[in-house]
């Protein structure tokens, strides 16, 4: 892989870090993305298409030109003997004596090597004033052909495209051919990073890579969640999920921080950054439920119907207590109000009721599950919609903001559907298996 194919999808890493953290807006990063991922197909091109080429002389030009000589008829055919390099250099310098064989059209023609070329240049001149384009054959054009012809494509478009080590970049101009990078040297910001070692979901290595991408500038300590110094943190900064990332009022005097502070939470001469922007996974300070997965997803997402299906499949392998939480701007949808419905008249038919609507009718499965429809029906005109306000206000204290999520033993958050033996492996680490 090149260095610029490995710098682009490093690029385009940090673009979707910083859209799922709330850094830049949807608009900025399909912005982003859809330039870094052009100029990543465009590199590819260059690296598929690219092969060293010989200057082409007159002679070759008339080969391409020339239509592919018959094939002679068998008593036609002539042998040529085989003439080494070194004799044929000799021998082309003899070129007004020298005869070759000139193929055209099924023709043979004996003349001189200037006369050759003579005609190979004739025959060219007027293939090109008669028939320009439906006889000339197209000659494959160079990597630096094509780059000439084409689009214009700005040095950048938005402040992530000017990187440069210890400094902040800023574009000027973006996205016009008067666009260029502004580096200032970053200002020094101290982060402390809070984290668990005994915590098998946590890993603090993407968001220090973000954070230094935000501030270049910026330094790390590490402490243990269980030192003194953690532990002080902890109760004057009201920290209930690590890793936590606090940083230093100095933070104010970057370049970027007025673009920044809105995944920051001010707290004294220090500031928070909040957990929807850093993904820390382990809500330490909840009361812990072994055994148990709660799956918040929208029943109108293909990824959280998938999610559904992956559950039950682990459910059907694991003893494990199983519940599904909606999180959707589709409140008022029927089907939805019948399942919270469901799982209000026993949790444990929810799962598979879900899972058989996927390919059957509501009242298939509710018979399948013993559930009448007088039950369901009484529930979905009373208390069904506050039972889904419920749901979003759980989702909001695990700062969801994106479906499908799991949250395993009220303490651990992991996103994705997740294929059923990634799930597996994950409740295996918080969980004796």
């Amino acid at each position: 892989m090149s260095q610029d194919r490995e710098k682009l999808l490093k690029e385009l890493a940090f673009i979707e870090d910083s859209f799922k953290s709330g850094i830049i807006t949807q608009s900025e990063y399909q912005v982003a993305k859809t330039r870094v991922e052009d100029k990543l197909a465009k590199e590819k091109e260059s690296e598929d298409d690219y092969q060293p080429k010989e200057k082409l002389s007159a002679h070759d030009i008339i080969e391409q030109v020339s239509p592919p000589p018959q094939t002679a008829a068998p008593q036609e055919q002539s042998f040529t003997p085989q003439v080494s390099a070194s004799v044929k250099d000799q021998e082309d310098d003899k070129a007004d004596t020298e005869k070759i064989r000139l193929e055209t059209y099924g023709n043979n023609i004996l003349s001189s090597k200037k006369i050759y070329v003579l005609l190979g240049i004739a025959v060219i001149l007027l293939l090109v004033i008669f028939w320009p384009s439906q006889t000339l054959p197209q000659i494959e054009q160079t990597p630096l052909d094509k780059l000439q012809q084409e689009e214009f494509i700005p040095v950048c478009e938005t402040d992530l495209d000017c990187q440069r080590e210890g400094s902040v970049g800023t574009c000027l101009n973006p996205a016009s051919k008067e666009a260029s990078c502004s580096f200032t040297a970053a200002s020094v910001v101290d982060i402390i990073i809070i984290d668990d070692e005994n915590c098998p979901l946590c890993d603090t290595s993407r968001m220090q890579n973000t954070l230094k991408q935000l501030y270049p500038g910026a330094k790390y300590s590490l402490i243990d969640r269980f030192s003194a110094e953690a532990q002080g943190y902890i109760e004057r900064l009201d920290i209930d999920v690590l890793p936590a990332y606090i940083v230093g009022k100095e933070v104010e005097n970057t370049v970027r921080f007025e673009k920044t502070n809105s995944i920051l939470i001010p707290n004294g001469d220090l500031y928070v950054v909040k957990q929807i922007a850093s993904g820390s996974p382990y809500f330490f300070s909840n009361i812990r439920k072994p055994n148990m997965i709660e799956l918040y997803f929208d029943p109108s997402l293909p990824s959280s119907k998938k999610a559904v299906e992956n559950l039950n499949a682990l459910a059907s392998k694991k003893q494990m207590d199983v519940s599904l939480r909606y999180v959707t701007k589709q409140a008022s949808d029927e089907e939805i109000l019948r399942q919270v419905c469901v799982r209000e008249n026993t949790r444990a038919n929810l799962l598979s009721y879900s899972t058989c609507r996927l390919q059957k009718s509501a009242q298939e499965c509710l018979a399948e599950q013993s559930i009448t429809e007088d039950q369901i029906t009484s529930c979905m005109q009373g208390p069904a919609e506050k039972l889904l306000e419920s749901d979003l206000k759980a989702a909001s204290s695990f700062g969801i903001n994106t479906v499908p999520v799991y949250i395993i033993n009220n303490q651990y958050k992991k996103g994705g559907s997740l294929s059923v033996d990634l799930l597996e492996s994950v409740y295996c680490q918080v969980n004796a298996c």
